[in-house]
């Protein structure tokens, strides 16, 4: 999430189990992730260290400042730390 993005970057998949394969958009929620989630937020359903928290254990490596200004769009998401936040936003909406 620096903005230093490497191409050549190969972090593995840890999706949680029996939620399909790496790459896969089965179960993941449609539209940007971020907005999913800033609209969690405002609505006080969750606050956004729970959010991060949970980013973080499925591998996002954005630490807690760098994640909420991703959040309010101040910083871009990479492709793998979006796919990992939809994760979270669609296991959050599940509950």
């Amino acid at each position: 999430m620096d903005g230093n993005s490497n191409s050549g970057d190969k972090r593995s998949c840890e999706r949680p189990p029996g939620e399909g394969h790496c790459g896969s958009n089965e179960n993941v929620v449609m539209g940007d992730p971020r907005q999913a989630a800033l609209d969690m937020v405002q609505r006080d359903e969750i606050d956004i260290f729970t959010i991060w928290l949970r980013y973080f254990a499925y591998g996002g490596d954005a630490d807690e400042l760098d994640f909420e200004a991703g959040i309010y769009g101040l910083l871009g998401l990479d492709e793998y730390d979006a796919l990992i936040l939809s994760w979270v936003v669609e296991e959050l909406s599940a509950q």
